[in-house]
């Protein structure tokens, strides 16, 4: 969705240029070789970038810090989870879009019996139709007339987009119009290469201008069109009426001003979006991160709030997979969460990684960093394990498992780090007292438990 926005933009934006040095000026094989580049361009531009040693940089500086872990079990795992909505509005965008090819198929297949039931007169360059209802105007190498009489001008007329191939371009419009409905831009952009057209084959006639200015208007009511065609009579007539009587002088300076405005569009396009912003990152630097004015800060529990949106991905839960997923995010200097990445993405499941990923990006809004009186952006690196319970497993004396340990101590940090303390102190004393130094399961359950509750210290102390 992104492209089309960019693509909508960029259509544009060259659509200015044209409207501010082109548009209605004796310059007309320029005009329509830049106004199909206005549909083409704009398609291509959000794919060109500078090459990686001439991208500008943009340097912000980032503290990082690192969140407790959270604990996700697959009793996490949620049946009804809701369903993203880029699916159906993907089944909408191409339903569209088929419909509007589906249109351009019949309006072919209604030319195409018009010319059926014609009667025809072949000639070396074009046939000749006649009696169609429908004229005059040309498509392809036909030339329609409604009824049976010959206008030689006309004729020659609709020779100019004959031997022009401007049939070719109205094809080619249509179809980037029906496949890119959304912009809205490509609609005028056909109207003003269809007059284009008209100043081309208006200007190859070579008939005495007041002539030819009373033969259009004389044709003004006598002309009923096809869908495809190059009507004679096309609207608005005064504008063609005016381009016969403009001065064709040379126009050779407004055509180098106006390369030289798309050139300096285009390149300006290009070296924006190449942009690549370069963050010194420093990692869990603890005298840097005590010497903020002000920590950055969320006004509701982040612990809480991770541990009830991470979802268990089904799937994954069904084939048993585990990790640890690192989740780095940036609270901004307005404190919004953005950039959030996986940090150890090629180590563990993508599946896992996405379902994390889709957690910290629903966070609100932090409270942000402060230093020497202005807020800074910091980066916070939250651990996300998801873990299997393992069936019939206890702790040293049957009561708890080591991921009830795991939930009690996230749950006791969350509160606060003097319940931290407490609890190493209840749970390690308690089980060292009791301990059978035999018992090689439990020493290890132990060490896991003050190595998890000293790393949390250590980090928020």
């Amino acid at each position: 969705m992104f492209y089309l926005l960019q693509v909508i933009i960029y259509t544009g934006l060259l659509l200015l240029v044209y409207l501010l040095l082109l548009r209605d000026k004796p310059m007309h094989k320029f005009n329509r070789v830049y106004l199909l580049s206005t549909t083409i361009l704009p398609t291509l531009l959000p794919f060109i970038y500078l090459p990686q040693q001439l991208r500008p940089e943009t340097r912000s500086i980032a503290m990082s810090n690192i969140l407790p872990e959270i604990l996700v079990t697959n009793a996490t795992v949620k049946t009804g989870s809701s369903q993203s909505l880029l699916p159906m509005l993907l089944i909408v965008y191409f339903l569209v879009a088929a419909a509007f090819l589906c249109f351009m198929v019949y309006k072919y297949f209604l030319i195409r019996r018009v010319i059926s039931k014609a009667d025809k007169e072949h000639y070396a360059e074009y046939i000749l139709l006649k009696n169609t209802g429908y004229g005059p105007g040309s498509w392809r190498h036909y030339i329609f007339l409604s009824g049976s009489d010959i206008n030689e001008t006309i004729i020659k007329h609709e020779m100019a987009h004959i031997r022009q191939h401007h049939t070719l371009d109205i094809i080619f419009i249509d179809l980037l119009t029906a496949l890119l409905w959304p912009n809205v831009l490509l609609h005028f952009i056909k109207k003003e290469l269809v007059l284009v057209h008209e100043y081309q084959a208006d200007a190859a006639v070579g008939v005495e201008r007041k002539e030819y200015s009373q033969l259009l208007l004389s044709s003004l009511f006598k002309t009923c069109t096809l869908p495809f065609t190059h009507s004679f009579i096309f609207h608005p007539i005064k504008r063609r009426i005016m381009m016969l009587n403009t001065n064709k002088t040379s126009q050779k300076t407004r055509t180098l001003i106006a390369i030289t405005t798309i050139l300096a569009l285009c390149i300006s396009v290009v070296t924006l979006q190449s942009c690549e912003t370069k963050e010194e990152t420093k990692l869990d630097e603890v005298v840097e991160l005590q010497n903020l004015s002000k920590m950055p800060k969320a006004d509701y529990n982040v612990g809480a709030f991770l541990a009830k949106e991470v979802e268990y991905p089904k799937s994954a839960a069904e084939a048993g997979i585990e990790g640890k997923i690192l989740v780095k995010f940036l609270i901004d200097q307005k404190g919004v969460i953005k950039e959030a990445q996986v940090a150890n993405e090629e180590e563990y499941d993508k599946r896992l990684g996405d379902a994390a990923l889709a957690a910290v990006s629903k966070m609100p809004d932090w409270q942000p960093a402060v230093k020497d009186g202005k807020a800074v952006a910091v980066w916070y690196t939250v651990p996300i394990k998801f873990e299997m319970p393992e069936e019939n497993e206890s702790d040293i004396h049957g009561e708890g498992t080591s991921s009830d340990v795991k939930q009690t101590s996230n749950r006791l940090f969350q509160e606060g780090p003097h319940d931290v303390v407490l609890f190493i102190y209840n749970s390690v004393q308690e089980k060292l007292n009791t301990i059978d130094k035999k018992d090689t399961k439990g020493l290890e359950l132990i060490n896991e438990i003050i190595d998890d509750i000293e790393y949390r210290f250590i980090v928020f102390a």
